[in-house]
């Protein structure tokens, strides 16, 4: 089992003041409490590192998080013991909220592009890379960077938002990632214009607008083989949890009885009979199945392919 170090936190108050400002567009909408609490939490990291544990301890280890937002998951890295931490951030504004909120710490945080990072080649032990890939123009370049950095025996943990899931969560729309990229992308930009759609709907598909891919675990292993990146687990049917309650955001407060209904059917079907199912059968090649294909989310952890 993994060590469970005290998480409590106290944020430095000039990150917390420029975290107010730069939520300041959000104040008041759906998407307000959420990032506030992503970019003040290091609790909900837990989850992921709970995964490496069969597979790499974080002790003394070197970890790299490639798109590492405002630091949360290498805070949460450093109170379990990793000796060298870095991140890379390709936002302005998220790296300097970053510098604030991880001054003194003895994190090293870098802003590139993603693409060609400034650091040697086999330099991690552990690299993460948290719904991150979805949002990068060229999948391949940048996991080939991945496999770079990795060291000979080192573990990736990848994550991504599930293309089977029937609701895009980064704008909270229904059935989005059903549609090729490019044209989900111009249905977001039509709409997002569109002046007779309140302000928080035009948001919402302003949001997915910037999405450069949808995975599902069959094209999200074959970019990371191409890659030379293999799993060596993926979406376990022990750690499968249903959703309790899907939000659709503003367009869901439009269309209560489509979000009313779909709730009801994830609740009677996949709440109460379908993820019970798969985590009482963890060996079942068909319970796997179901995780991989009922889940929101795709995440996996990956060595070098041999």
């Amino acid at each position: 089992m993994i060590d469970k170090p005290s998480l409590e936190r106290t944020e430095p108050q000039p990150y917390l003041m420029r975290l107010e400002s730069y939520l300041e567009f959000v104040r008041g909408t759906d998407y307000y409490p959420g990032l506030w609490y992503s970019y003040t939490d290091i609790q909900r990291f837990e989850t992921y590192l709970a995964r490496l544990v069969p597979f790499a301890s974080l002790a003394g280890c070197s970890v790299l998080d490639m798109g590492a937002g405002t630091g949360g998951l290498l805070l949460a890295c450093q109170q379990h013991g990793a000796s060298r931490l870095v991140g890379i951030e390709v936002d302005r504004e998220l790296h300097k909220l970053a510098q604030l909120r991880l001054a003194d710490t003895g994190i090293d945080y870098l802003l590139t592009d993603g693409d060609t990072v400034p650091l040697p080649d086999a330099s991690f032990d552990v690299i993460f890379s948290t719904h991150v890939i979805e949002h990068v123009v060229s999948p391949s370049r940048y996991l080939s960077e991945v496999v770079r950095l990795l060291k000979p025996d080192g573990v990736v943990l990848l994550s991504c938002p599930n293309r089977i899931w029937p609701q895009e969560p980064h704008a909270q729309l229904p059935f989005l990632p059903y549609l090729p990229m490019s044209i989900a992308k111009a249905v977001c930009r039509r709409r997002c214009q569109s002046e007779r759609l309140p302000e928080a709907i035009r948001r919402q598909y302003h949001t997915g607008t910037l999405l450069n891919h949808y995975f599902s675990f069959v094209g999200l292993r074959h970019v990371c083989r191409r890659a030379g990146l293999e799993f060596v687990e993926v979406n376990p049917p022990g750690l499968f949890i249903a959703v309790p309650e899907v939000s659709f955001g503003a367009w869901g407060h439009v269309h209560p009885r489509f979000e009313n209904t779909f709730n009801a059917l994830n609740r009677w079907l996949l709440r109460d009979r379908i993820a019970p199912y798969v985590r009482a059968h963890p060996a079942s090649h068909f319970a796997h199945w179901l995780a991989l294909t009922l889940n929101w989310e795709i995440g996996g952890v990956l060595r070098k392919a041999t």
